[in-house]
């Protein structure tokens, strides 16, 4: 807006990206609540060398039912036939998991693919708990609460697998056959009751 001219609307959080004279920041904070009708609750603190992720409902997996993502991404139905056939590397299977940890710490310097989470090292606990400070401080002054049961228990399931190991085959087949052989996209219907997709407030 800046760099165009426009005046910044009041409440518009930002930097401005042409003072020099602006002091760097130290640390960047992310969240991420609900995509579509999926639920979850995460915040994040990223430095130069380290990220922080608070899982606020570790008992749900980081790769949740998603319809949209059932009918766009290839790679979900190749996920879920590669665990059911127990063809996963330990970090691939972490994505498939159950659940997730509360807490995650990455030192990017020597991981920057973000496999190995140190938040249960006993040597990074002076880390941890400065880390897990910071994004708390950020988290009152967004207002970001915890979930509430209702939001637990709200959106789509989260449980994977939604089908059977032939089922998931024959889906990888059908991208297989849309992507290198140019044939129609494959018809995929929810692996959900239907009662579960959705309502008309989560689309």
């Amino acid at each position: 807006l800046e760099i165009a001219g426009i005046a910044v609307p009041q409440g518009m959080q930002g930097r401005s990206l042409l003072d020099a004279t602006m002091p760097a920041r130290n640390a960047v904070f992310a969240s991420r609540h609900k995509m579509d009708a999926t639920h979850d609750a995460m915040t994040m603190m990223r430095t130069a060398t380290h990220k922080y992720i608070l899982n606020r409902m570790p008992e749900r997996p980081w790769c949740q039912f998603n319809n949209y993502k059932e009918q766009q991404y290839p790679v979900v139905a190749l996920l879920q036939l590669r665990a059911l056939e127990g063809k996963l590397t330990p970090q691939q299977a972490q994505f498939v998991a159950a659940s997730k940890p509360a807490e995650e710490l990455y030192d990017l310097r020597s991981d920057p693919h973000e496999l190995h989470n140190l938040s249960t090292d006993p040597a990074q606990a002076d880390l941890l708990m400065a880390m897990r400070s910071a994004t708390g401080q950020f988290s009152k002054r967004a207002g970001d609460q915890d979930p509430g049961d209702a939001w637990r228990a709200g959106g789509w399931p989260a449980t994977y697998p939604t089908r059977t190991v032939d089922e998931w085959r024959r889906i990888v087949a059908g991208w297989n056959a849309h992507l290198l052989e140019g044939a129609a996209r494959p018809k995929i219907h929810a692996g959900v009751p239907a009662g579960k997709v959705g309502t008309a407030g989560d689309r």
